[in-house]
């Protein structure tokens, strides 16, 4: 401060001096060109103690976060004249889950003051150094512990699923890698296997920053490849699908799933076919839709198509009508592709049914033997495709009829061929009666009327125009079988069911003949199917069914028809009207 100064009274001379310099000052004095010196010591000021920008320092960095590797830094600690400061406390702190070592650590004689941190958590954490309020940070970076990287359950996942089973098309998945603390671990070798015949692309890699690792893998086999990722000896496994390739399906093979191949022609019996399909690597193809084809036509009923199973397996049913079909042959494609043949050709056989019934004479109930029964397989053929002859009996059997609808004629010497509708569709064994009527040789008409076995007793009326008088009617019935005046019989009174009733007309008057039938039995309340001929001797022949005739209820009378010879003409109305009037129905 005073570079000179005088002695006192005791030859003593002070000064003072200052310093922005920590540490020894030398002082040297003077007088008479003789001097000494002595070392004066500045110490830095701890009260603007500071840590300036760049202060803070990291000693060691990347350890890795697993809770004991560390990393370090350094706090250089100054005064407001840059003079390092030792001994004064400098308190540290660290985000994102670092642990200091020492929180608070005081300077040495280079103003320095050190710690170290730890971390469970890989990435940075930010480290804060203060003192006297003032503060620095610096970022320290803790790595993943590769040492203990694995892939735990769950991080091992399919990104792409469901490629095709062609060789060419890819599933996908992604490993993800942790160390034991659950950091991601980037850069670390992954290797990938798979089973079921799968090849892996990439068969081993790296993970990348976000500790992923990914390969693709195809296959020509449909079903689950197990896709197993390894690193540092932990491994985990997870299933990829590949399906089967539906473009390239086709039917490999029919079969015939029964064990037999004849069935019956009955609208019901069906036989059932399987359709394998499968690609163009063999393998089975699900969700497939078949198209089925048989060469029998209306014959047998088959749905065009039906859809393959998981099993790669399509199922359809073939199914009877009531014609018989033969070596029917089914078969299966896909699309545009060829079709493939059943193993086994199946048949639908007709069932086969027994005809058989008498045959009589209307006029007497008499049998007529050698009758010829013919069966039609239609009314335009003109030879018949199963016949019989009447025995002595009258009686006839035609055996193995297969189930159908016939057209019958039943001929005899000296007897009109009577034609019948045969109808065996739903039945094995039918009793078809032929009640015929002999030629009429002169005479003008015969009636003839057949029933079933109930009711006992229906009655024929004939009511006939009295010559010059017809408005006058005569009854023929079986109180009055041969009236005089009428011309007419009744030739048969049937009275325990089936018929015949018949009346034969030797010559016809001028007038209007009306035809009933009265249900004489009380009960049953039915005409048990009755049926009526009519041959007139033009050779026509006319028939009338009481299901024609509409609701019978409980009424008693059926006007059949009326046959009116007025203008000289045989002229034949059809009335077939119910009531339960007189007998005389509606014959007025």
């Amino acid at each position: 401060t005073i570079e000179s100064a005088n002695t006192d009274e005791n030859g003593i001379a002070t000064t003072t001096l200052t310093n922005t310099t920590a540490g020894i000052s030398k002082v040297t004095a003077t007088i008479n060109d003789s001097s000494q010196t002595v070392d004066t010591t500045f110490v830095a000021d701890d009260g603007t103690a500071t840590i300036i920008d760049g202060n803070l320092t990291v000693t060691t960095d990347n350890a890795k976060a697993n809770g004991t590797a560390t990393n370090a830094v350094q706090a250089k600690v100054t005064d407001a004249n840059g003079n390092v400061v030792p001994s004064v406390a400098v308190t540290f702190t660290a985000n994102n889950g670092a642990t200091i070592t020492i929180e608070s650590a005081n300077t040495d004689e280079n103003g320095i003051a050190t710690t170290t941190l730890t971390n469970i958590t890989a990435g940075i954490s930010k480290v804060t150094a203060t003192i006297n309020g003032h503060s620095q940070s610096v970022d320290t970076t803790f790595a993943a512990d590769d040492g203990t990287a694995t892939i735990i359950s769950g991080n091992l996942t399919v990104t792409t699923d469901n490629a095709k089973a062609n060789g060419t098309d890819t599933n996908a998945v992604q490993a993800k890698v942790t160390d034991a603390n659950g950091n991601v671990v980037p850069n670390v070798a992954i290797t990938f296997t798979a089973d079921n015949g799968a090849t892996v692309t990439t068969t081993s890699t790296n993970t990348d920053e976000n500790g992923l690792a990914t390969t693709t893998l195809t296959n020509v086999t449909a079903g689950v490849s197990k896709v197993t990722a390894t690193t540092n000896g932990h491994s985990q496994t997870v299933n990829t699908t590949f399906v089967a390739d539906i473009t390239t399906a086709i039917v490999t093979e029919v079969t015939l799933v029964d064990t037999v191949t004849d069935k019956v022609a009955n609208g019901t019996d069906f036989f059932t076919f399987d359709a394998l399909v499968k690609d163009a690597h063999g393998n089975l193809v699900p969700s497939a839709t078949v198209t089925w084809s048989q060469d029998k036509g209306n014959s047998v009923v088959l749905a065009s198509s039906s859809e393959t199973d998981v099993n790669g397996k399509a199922t359809i049913a073939l199914k009877s009508t009531k014609t018989e079909a033969l070596l029917v042959q089914v078969s299966a494609s896909i699309g545009s592709g060829a079709a493939v043949n059943a193993d086994k050709k199946v048949n639908f056989k007709a069932q086969l049914v027994t005809l058989h019934g008498a045959t009589t004479n209307a006029v007497n109930n008499a049998v007529v033997p050698n009758t010829k029964i013919e069966l039609f397989l239609s009314q335009s053929d003109t030879t018949p495709a199963y016949s019989a002859t009447s025995g002595s009996d009258g009686k006839y059997t035609i055996s193995n009829l297969p189930q159908g609808v016939y057209y019958a004629k039943a001929s005899a010497t000296g007897f009109i061929t009577q034609n019948a509708t045969v109808d065996v569709q739903d039945v094995l064994d039918l009793e078809q009666n032929f009640v015929l009527s002999p030629n009429l040789d002169g005479k003008a008409a015969r009636i003839v009327l057949t029933w079933g076995s109930t009711p006992a007793d229906l009655d024929s009326y004939l009511w006939v125009p009295k010559v010059g008088a017809p408005s006058t009617m005569i009854k023929v019935n079986y109180e009055s079988k041969s009236p005089t005046g009428a011309d007419a019989v009744l030739d048969v009174d049937a009275r325990n069911g089936n018929g015949p009733e018949t009346i034969t007309v030797n010559s016809l008057h001028p007038g209007v003949y009306c035809y009933v039938v009265n249900r004489f039995t009380g009960s049953p309340q039915n005409y048990g199917g009755a049926k009526v001929k009519l041959y007139l001797s033009d050779g026509t022949t006319q028939d009338f069914n009481i299901e024609d005739a509409g609701s019978t209820g409980n009424m008693a009378n059926w006007t059949v028809f009326k046959i009116d010879t007025t203008s000289g003409q045989t002229d034949v109305s059809v009335v077939n009207s119910i009531n339960s009037s007189s007998s005389r129905g509606e014959c007025s």
